[in-house]
């Protein structure tokens, strides 16, 4: 069977286990002596010795009268409770404190103290990260390590684990700090602390070709288009005429279309109401997304359009942007290093990383707020996803998507003034009609060109149709009386 240690994780507790293993045979002849001693206690009832008498048998061994005594007793607690530190596998690069036979990732920097990982994170402007380490350091020593940026993934535990690196044994809980903390496993902390800092950066426009595909019969339901030619811009979608032979491979098709195909890649439209975690407003803006690294940076857009500049920033964040107003909706990695999904460390990044980036003649900010910003739904968050739920739920189809619908009794209300190519947003009024979110003289509007072409997929739109609402979550947890102790009753009720 095949072995994908990439999907794995170590159990916490795996050292436990592993103790309790090795003393197998102590154990078994403690149960042995424990059995022979155990003869001159047993309790006769009705001719059947089924019983011991254990409180005068465990009386009497701590009085030294027989084999079990207080020593006994003492190394029987000492190997069924011994617990330790959790094991737990932490990948991060920059400036390693102490690092333990060998570094979380070969690139790193290795220092031995303190003072050496602060010097060398200050010259080559990386984090100090460290493995279970952090979680052992006193006030002075954390305020030290705040003068530069930091990642540290520790055990927190009181137990027995004798290292290298930690000689005492001892995993205690640390004092001061700053910084967010979380716990991505029962007795694993990771903590990260940042610098109060502003980002600038200047890009230019990158004038993007427009493409022409022929979608033929080489091509099954790719985007809901129909069989024809059509040109690809960051302007739309355009309806050329008919499709040239069989047309173009699917291969072909995609790598064409591929500028104009952008995901969320943390953000998920919610199925199950039931579920719980922090909340926070739904942003109704345009999605883009800034990755920045070897010396270059860009603003991709989902509808194609592209800015790029040079920057020494080493990051990834999602953004969605209102007007000239950028909101971080989470930011994904920093320094190479992926960032837990969690909404406090989320929210900590967003008080301390703010952005200026400017395009051309206009420039964008970022808001730490949500206050002013239109929202259309709510969002829980999790250790990997945001998931979204919506006021109400919207499909992005073309013409010939919409007809597929009406194929299959669901009424789409101005079909017959949709044009091929453009695609449409209609709002799910229940699963059996659909209507434009935009209509102007009572005629569907094609969506805003700006904030993406390209439509849903067909399963995604049946998904859509049948997704529960904020309404739906709303519903439910007025009824389960979770109280306070619930974050999303919190948010909602």
């Amino acid at each position: 069977m095949a072995f994908a240690n990439a999907n794995t994780f170590v159990h916490p507790d795996i050292d436990r286990f592993n103790h309790l293993v090795k003393c197998q045979d102590e154990l078994k002849s403690m149960r042995a002596l424990v059995m022979s001693v155990g003869k001159d206690y047993r309790i006769e009832k009705g001719g059947v010795f089924d019983r011991y008498d254990s409180a005068r048998m465990i009386r009497e061994g701590l009085e030294g009268k027989n084999a079990l005594t207080a020593a006994f007793k003492e190394r029987m607690r000492i190997i069924v409770q011994s617990e330790f530190a959790a094991k737990h596998r932490f990948r991060c690069r920059g400036v390693e404190l102490a690092a333990e036979r060998k570094p979380m990732d070969k690139t790193n920097f290795l220092a031995d103290t303190i003072k050496e990982a602060v010097e060398v994170a200050e010259r080559e402007e990386l984090p100090v990260v460290s493995q279970d380490v952090y979680g052992q350091l006193d006030a002075d020593q954390r305020q030290l390590l705040e003068r530069v940026d930091g990642m540290h993934q520790y055990a927190q535990h009181a137990g027995a684990r004798v290292t290298p690196r930690n000689p005492t044994g001892l995993w205690p809980v640390g004092e001061g700090g700053s910084g967010v903390t979380v716990s991505p496993k029962p007795g694993v902390c990771f903590t990260l602390h940042m610098r109060s800092r502003t980002h600038k950066v200047e890009l230019k426009h990158v004038v993007r070709g427009a493409v022409t595909v022929d979608i033929g019969s080489e091509v099954v339901d790719f985007y809901g288009l129909r069989s024809g030619k059509y040109r690809f811009s960051v302007q739309g979608a355009e309806y050329l005429g008919p499709c040239t032979g069989k047309g173009m491979k699917e291969a072909s098709v995609r790598k064409q279309l591929e500028p104009y195909i952008m995901r969320d890649r943390c953000g998920y439209h919610g199925e199950d109401i039931t579920m719980v975690g922090e909340c926070s407003w739904k942003i109704d803006g345009i999605f883009c997304y800034f990755t920045a690294g070897a010396g270059r940076a860009k603003l991709s857009f989902r509808n194609g359009d592209l800015w790029i500049g040079k920057s020494d920033l080493k990051c990834e964040v999602a953004f969605e942007l209102v007007g000239d107003t950028l909101y971080p909706l989470y930011t994904y990695s920093i320094n190479g290093n992926r960032l837990p999904l969690s909404k406090c460390v989320q929210d900590y990044c967003r008080e301390q990383v703010e952005f200026v980036i400017m395009l051309g003649g206009r420039t964008l900010s970022t808001t730490k707020v949500q206050d002013s910003l239109p929202r259309d739904g709510i969002v829980i968050w999790g250790s990997q996803r945001q998931t979204y739920f919506k006021f109400e739920n919207t499909v992005d189809v073309t013409r010939d998507m919409a007809l597929t619908l009406m194929a299959e009794d669901i009424v789409v209300e101005g079909i017959e003034d949709m044009l091929p190519g453009p695609i449409y947003e209609l709002v799910v009024v229940n699963r059996h009609l659909l209507k434009p979110k935009v209509t102007e003289d009572n005629k569907p509007v094609p969506r805003d060109v700006n904030s993406k072409i390209l439509p849903n997929k067909m399963k995604n739109v049946r998904g859509a149709m049948a997704a529960p609402t904020v309404t739906d979550v709303k519903e439910y947890h007025s009824t389960q009386a979770h109280g306070k102790a619930c974050p999303v009753c919190a948010f909602l009720l």
